[in-house]
């Protein structure tokens, strides 16, 4: 799901939650301001939670996205 987002999108997480860089370290390296990080990462993380709702609504269901029967 995370490469299915666009590229600045997944920097950021990559650099935030993966690396766990702060803030002010992924925007110097991105050449962005704080705040332009933050809302980059808000946007990420909320793309990504109306994506895994979709798949759930659609009956895939697991981290590794493997179909479920419906009970």
């Amino acid at each position: 799901m995370i490469a299915e987002l666009p590229r600045r999108l997944q920097d950021v997480l990559h650099l935030r939650i993966v690396q766990g860089l702060s803030v002010d370290r992924t925007a110097r390296l991105l050449g962005t301001e704080r705040e332009h990080v933050l809302l980059l990462q808000h946007q990420a993380l909320d793309a990504l939670r109306r994506r895994l709702r979709d798949a759930e609504a659609a009956g895939y269901g697991g981290a590794r996205g493997v179909r479920t029967p419906r009970t």
